[in-house]
């Protein structure tokens, strides 16, 4: 009985032990893989959390992009403004509160707090804030002006430093140097200027944030921790050390102890070379992971349901972490709409949307089904356009170009009904290689409201620039470097040189290609002459010549040049002209500006295969009436463009991969001039088919025609004496050919000649030759190391008796008022401007050096 009894107390220790052992094994296995899952679960967590890092990075530095591109668009509004002001030579004082005024108006408007603003003006200080020094003060040896002068009229961006203007404190400065008037305008950026433009930024829990300039200079901090901050300043340069030296990687896959915490770093380096530098402690990563694994030490019964209700847990928190940095990332560009498209399976995914938008369709579809749903608010045209524009097909060509990085940008405007009111909304595709393959981004924001106050203050601006005199010279100097106007002749003379310099070209062919080049080189400078006397044109000041004409005559000139210009792009052109009597009395050069502008819109708003037609004829009831009609099969205009088409400055956009370049001053100039000689245009057009332009104007019929001044002219001869033998003359020209036509006609005049490359080098041969050796200079303005004025300066200042005495000419292109005071000022004696006009030169020379030789 004691055996049996022993025996089974065996057995139950025996199934006692082997229930622990397969218990205790089970609990093992059980940790181990509860162990496991929680390793891949963190691996995984980390893995995403790197990605949203990188790209929360990349959207606070393109937040930081945006508010660079703010100022520079308030500086390039500053320097227009301050130009125009200068060219209606308003008084220095109210220049001067004029312009506080303006870049006061935009730190009111949009809490732009501390913005100092510097305005140089021919060595004059204009700001807001003076400073001891200022008299003495030398922008050209600032730390912004070389970039600044390199950039050429764009405005740069310069690293954290001690600014004596900024009455030593650290600053940012964006500055900007005009390359035809030498104005320089800079704006000086605080802490305080960073503090607000960072106003709404959004952090994860307990994270950091550092904005470092290429010098690893803290610009803005953003922190949960309070410390000093000359802390924050040191430990933000080595963060920035650390990832120059290649010891941080962008991944995130960095660890950095900050407050005895761990934490993951993560940073984005745009392409201006700031940093900007995100922090988020593992403890938000991981949320509460290390709570969970002490649970699972202290009751293993739970570790399973524990361990699948933080898998669940965990894939929350990952999803919420990329919805949370896709939103973030379009946070600064306040987007009211974003959507993801899968290119490959044509789907979109909702990831920002209005709620009528959310109710309307669901968050994930088929591509086709948004595109259906968006176009219902807008106008059916336009509607059209943007489905075009829009498609999969599209976007797909746009995804093969930016492979082959061939692609920039692809967006445009609309009015679109939202709320029941139109607004104007802008869309912008989005595609870039950090993106995964085959994904773009469709984004909308509205234009009118963004920046409503800005954009209010711009266009009070604009009233005000429309309603003033100032504003009329302001368009005038703008349109006289803009006009397209002036390309056409420029054309004309590039491709008929290019014509006559092949071998195959007969004598015959190169003075017909020649006698074209003359005819178009008059025209255009007779279209500079003319664009420069805009203001008095738009004010109906202008004078209106009357001479005798062959309007035949004048329109065939005129139409020949565009006729090459078409055959050279494969386009048809064709001119039919009907008169009885095609001698009469007005102003030819005026009809021609007319028929320019007609026409150069006609074609460049055409494509190949499209034709190009003038009609000329005279009215049957009025012969006094000539009649020009200026046709063509082009691209044509929307019914709502049409009565903005004589308005200043309007443009028709629709949705484009590139915008057509142009002022919009071209067809008010024509409806001026038009209007000034008595006549009328009107206007035919369809969008998609083509444009139909209808002048008349009135001329007195008469019997014989003069000269068209249009037409070549012989130019004169040198003369039989040599007006200018024995001087001696240094030319500094940078130019090869400018110079090569200089030294050609002082050489037959018989003078002896000395080239310079550059205002420096003419300074030197001036130095080292012997006093009175020269008895004139022709100073070029803008040259290489040195410009014209700066090296005029410095021959004045040589010490040697002749230094003062010489004389000086400035022969430039640069013919502006503002550009013959700055040759005054340098001491030079005379301007004389290009094409050189060869009587003048020679008079000009003999009477100034006659004059300095007494």
């Amino acid at each position: 009985m004691n055996r049996v009894q022993n025996k089974s107390g065996k057995t139950k220790k025996k199934n006692s032990l082997l229930i622990s052992k397969i218990t205790f094994i089970a609990l093992l296995v059980l940790v181990l893989c509860s162990g496991a899952i929680l390793f891949v679960a963190r691996s995984r967590i980390m893995k995403n959390a790197d990605a949203s890092g990188h790209e929360l990075a990349g959207s606070y530095a393109a937040q930081e992009a945006y508010s660079m591109l703010v100022y520079e668009e308030i500086i390039q509004m500053g320097m227009i403004h301050l130009k125009s002001m200068l060219q209606t030579g308003t008084a220095a004082t109210l220049i001067e509160s004029d312009i506080l005024e303006f870049f006061n108006e935009p730190e009111k408007s949009m809490n732009m707090v501390n913005m100092v603003t510097f305005v140089f003006i021919d060595g004059k200080i204009i700001t807001d804030m003076p400073f001891d020094g200022m008299e003495d003060f030398d922008p050209t040896q600032t730390v912004w002006y070389k970039p600044a002068l390199e950039a050429e009229g764009k405005a740069i961006f310069t690293d954290s430093y001690i600014s004596a203007a900024g009455r030593n404190r650290r600053v940012v400065s964006i500055a900007a140097i005009d390359p035809e008037t030498g104005i320089m305008i800079v704006l000086d950026l605080f802490h305080e200027n960073f503090v607000e433009t960072h106003r709404n930024f959004i952090l994860p829990e307990n994270g950091s944030y550092y904005l470092c300039d290429t010098n690893g200079k803290l610009l803005y901090s953003k922190s949960e921790f309070e410390s000093d901050g000359n802390f924050i300043d040191s430990y933000a340069a080595a963060l920035c050390g650390k990832i120059r030296a290649g010891e941080i990687e962008a991944s995130g896959k960095n660890d950095e102890i900050v407050y005895g915490e761990k934490q993951a770093v993560y940073y984005y380096q745009p392409e201006n070379g700031w940093l900007s530098i995100v922090m988020i402690p593992y403890s938000t990563l991981l949320g509460g992971m290390q709570t969970v694994l002490y649970r699972y030490a202290v009751i293993l019964a739970l570790t399973v349901i524990l361990e699948i209700g933080l898998w669940f847990r965990n894939r929350k928190m990952m999803a919420d972490i990329i919805e949370s940095s896709g939103m973030i990332q379009v946070l600064a560009n306040s987007f009211f709409g974003v959507y993801k498209i899968n290119i490959n399976d044509g789907t979109y995914e909702m990831l920002k949307s209005s709620e009528k938008f959310r109710r309307l369709i669901p968050k994930k579809g088929a591509y086709s089904l948004f595109l259906k749903a968006f176009i219902q608010d807008l106008d059916e045209e336009t509607g059209a356009v943007f489905a075009k524009s829009f498609s999969l097909e599209n976007i797909k060509r746009l995804e093969r170009k930016r492979r082959e990085n061939r692609w920039e940008y692809f967006g445009g405007d609309a009015l679109r009904k939202m709320d029941g009111q139109y607004h104007w909304i802008n869309a912008r595709l989005l595609m870039d290689e950090s993106m995964e393959e085959g994904a773009a981004v469709l984004c909308f924001r509205i234009s009118d409201q963004e920046k409503q106050r800005q954009m209010q203050h711009i266009k009070l601006l604009e009233d005000a620039l429309r309603m003033a005199d100032s504003s009329e010279k302001s368009k005038m100097k703008f349109f006289s470097n803009m006009s397209h106007d002036m390309r056409t002749p420029l054309n004309v003379i590039i491709g008929m040189t290019e014509l006559a310099l092949r071998p195959e070209c007969t004598p015959e062919k190169m003075r017909g290609y020649l006698e074209k080049i003359h005819i178009s080189g008059s025209q255009l400078l007779k279209l500079i002459n003319d664009i420069l006397e805009m203001s008095r044109l738009e004010q109906g000041k202008v004078s209106l010549e009357m001479k005798t004409f062959s309007i035949e005559s004048e329109v065939r000139i005129c139409a020949r040049q565009f006729e090459e210009q078409a055959r050279q792009q494969d386009k048809i052109f064709s001119l039919s002209i009907n008169l009885t009597e095609p001698e009469v009395r007005g102003d030819p050069f005026r009809l021609i500006q007319i028929l320019n502008n007609l026409l150069s819109n006609a074609v460049k708003f055409t494509k190949a295969g499209d034709a190009v037609s003038m009609e000329v004829s005279q009215a049957a009831d009025k012969p006094s009436n000539y009649i020009f009609i200026i046709k063509d099969t082009g691209i044509g205009m929307s019914e709502e463009f049409m009565p903005k088409l004589f308005e200043p400055y309007e443009r028709e956009t629709l949705f484009a991969e590139k915008q057509i370049s142009g002022t919009g001053l071209g067809m008010p100039i024509v409806k001026n001039l038009v209007s000034q000689m008595g006549g009328q245009i009107a206007v035919e057009s369809k969008l998609g088919e083509g444009t139909k332009f209808i002048v008349t104007v009135p001329f007195e019929i008469s019997g014989g025609a003069e000269k068209s001044p249009l037409q070549p002219e012989i130019p004169a001869g040198v003369p039989e004496k040599e007006p200018l033998k024995g001087r001696r003359i240094l030319i500094a020209e940078d130019n090869e050919f400018n110079m090569e036509i200089s030294c050609e006609l002082l050489e037959n005049a018989g003078a002896e000649v000395t080239p310079a490359v550059n205002g420096l080098e003419a300074i030197e041969i001036f130095r080292e030759s012997e006093p009175f050796t020269f008895d004139a200079i022709l100073m070029d303005m803008q040259m290489p190391k040195m410009d014209g004025c700066e090296s005029a300066r410095g021959i004045r200042s040589l010490d040697r008796r002749d230094a003062k005495s010489v004389p000086i000419i400035a022969l430039t292109a640069n013919v502006f008022a503002e550009d013959i005071a700055r040759t005054v000022q340098a001491g030079m004696n005379a301007h004389l401007s290009k094409p050189i006009d060869i009587k003048i030169l020679y008079q000009t020379l003999q009477e100034i050096i006659q004059m300095c030789s007494r």
